[in-house]
């Protein structure tokens, strides 16, 4: 995502490297599940040298979010950079905190100018769409997986 910030760090997230070690934690079997193709995407990562926030509670990851600046996003946004939402998850069901995490999302994209944030999401999360909807999220309708793709415009 180009520099290494921790702008998570207020709220316990950890922004560090993807190991190989964190895709064996069975925090990421739903990803597995739900995406056949992410343990060689998480590898590629790792090769890349990617970082993501991690929550941790007593050495288990209970969070995990990985964002990425994109150019060309591929979904009709006129905007030049964009952020995607590439993975979020956490274990913590506070919607204090989950609330936190986006604000803190949200500002990090206006300090960086980035006028457009997008996230793609299977129906069967219910609760994070809701919560993203409520977050001033729209749904702008459905990739080639049948996933919602869900946009946040960003004032500057």
């Amino acid at each position: 995502m180009g520099k290494s910030i921790n702008f998570l760090a207020n709220f316990g997230f950890v922004l560090k490297k993807m190991e190989y070690k964190d895709l064996k934690d069975d925090f990421f079997d739903s990803f597995k599940i739900d995406y056949p193709e992410f343990e060689n995407w998480f590898l590629k990562k790792i090769k890349n040298n990617d970082e993501a926030f991690y929550f941790f509670d007593k050495n288990k990851i209970i969070g995990f979010i990985k964002l990425k600046k994109e150019i060309d996003s591929n979904i009709g946004l006129e905007n030049e950079v964009v952020l995607k939402i590439c993975s979020y998850k956490l274990l913590n069901e506070s919607t204090c905190f989950a609330n936190n995490a986006f604000f803190e999302i949200f500002d990090f994209t206006k300090k960086n100018n980035i006028k457009d944030i997008y996230a793609t999401v299977f129906d069967k999360h219910i609760k994070l769409i809701n919560k993203m909807l409520k977050l001033g999220f729209d749904n702008k309708g459905k990739n080639d997986r049948n996933e919602l793709i869900l946009v946040k415009k960003i004032d500057l």
